[in-house]
């Protein structure tokens, strides 16, 4: 985990569990379209396991803003020349929000994917 300061870290740790639940709905909307099935496609949710894991949290001033980065990882099963049943990282997805200090809450501003 990565903060600019001890204030940022302290106002993650009072909105950390809407923060990941949000993250992890917007995955879920998000892997959920039709178009992950096929298999000539990336990601291929045929080819993920459905667990997950918190692999880092940055919270950080940018431009004026408080930004938080919640990055998770999606785990998938192996290729075909690998031991059978084998996992390992397969997808990664960073969940973006901005703090909006009129609300006092963060406010979801999108995803970002990319192979891990």
């Amino acid at each position: 985990m990565n903060f600019e300061s001890d204030g940022l870290e302290r106002l993650y740790l009072d909105h950390r569990k809407g923060l990941i639940e949000t993250a992890i709905e917007e995955c879920a909307e998000y892997l959920d379209a039709d178009d992950w099935m096929d298999e000539d496609v990336f990601p291929c949710v045929r080819e993920m396991t459905g667990e997950w894991y918190l692999a880092s949290v940055d919270v950080r001033r940018e431009g004026g803003e408080v930004m938080a980065q919640i990055y998770l990882h999606f785990l998938g099963r192996c290729s075909e020349g690998s031991m059978s049943g084998e996992k390992d990282d397969y997808l990664g997805i960073e969940a973006l929000f901005i703090y909006d200090s009129d609300q006092g809450e963060f406010c979801f501003d999108g995803l970002n994917t990319d192979a891990i």
